[in-house]
């Protein structure tokens, strides 16, 4: 392990880096699409407070059952 002792993802940078300068040259579109996508997630209640809720929920079954 070198980043900090922590395992990261691997990640392509190339891809990153095509992303962040499509983002720059589209900035019209990325705009539209994330608040596409924070409308989405209010619409489906997928606020951080009730993903945990799902996940505690999940997890406390998945002891239940052990």
């Amino acid at each position: 392990l070198s980043d900090l002792e922590r395992m990261r993802p691997i990640a392509s940078v190339s891809d990153f880096v095509k992303a962040l300068i499509w983002v720059y040259e589209n900035e019209d579109k990325a705009n539209e699409l994330g608040k596409n996508a924070r409308a989405y997630l209010k619409k489906n209640n997928m606020d951080w407070d009730s993903v945990v809720g799902r996940w505690k929920f999940i997890l406390k079954k998945l002891l239940y059952f052990k």
